[in-house]
């Protein structure tokens, strides 16, 4: 009966042992995950930062097509757009955090964009005229473009700059 007991009492310090491993486990698996998505959402902001530039350089090279008359480079230029602006806006929702409404407007623009292309291959109208409305869009969204990318700078700046 004595060893009974002693088993008893060791069982039960086990598993008191394997609870208290147990939550320390958790404890590191949830310390892991915290990690990991912080890691990922600095991945992202780091992507962020070298896209929202590019767009709008591309705005720039845009407008230079337009105004020099260049068909080729202008659909080129559409057409790395697209591209960019299609990876901005997989970024910021997924990030879940565009108080600017940037990712809403870029799925917007890149349908007038398309467009746009279309008729600069067609040939429809002048370029000008036919690059009007994507131009004006894609400019808006380089200023919401450029706030968030002034943001993140500060908020970078400032982070730096603690204790």
């Amino acid at each position: 009966l004595r060893d009974g007991k002693q088993a008893a009492e060791q069982a039960r310090a086990i598993a008191a042992d394997v609870k208290v491993v147990v939550q320390e486990t958790r404890g590191v698996a949830t310390a892991t995950r915290d990690a990991v998505e912080r890691t990922e959402r600095h991945l992202a902001d780091n992507h962020l930062l070298l896209l929202l530039p590019a767009l709008v350089q591309l705005r720039r090279s845009i407008d230079s097509a337009v105004r020099l008359n260049q068909a080729e480079p202008l659909i080129d230029y559409f057409s790395d757009w697209l591209e960019i602006s299609s990876e901005v806006h997989e970024i910021l929702v997924r990030r879940g955090t565009d108080d600017s409404g940037l990712h809403g407007r870029l799925e917007q623009t890149a349908k007038i964009v398309s467009k746009a292309k279309d008729a600069v291959v067609e040939s429809e109208a002048s370029m000008f005229d036919s690059t009007r409305r994507a131009r004006s869009r894609i400019s808006e969204d380089c200023s919401l473009a450029s706030a968030i990318l002034g943001r993140m700078k500060a908020y970078t700046a400032t982070k730096e700059e603690g204790p």
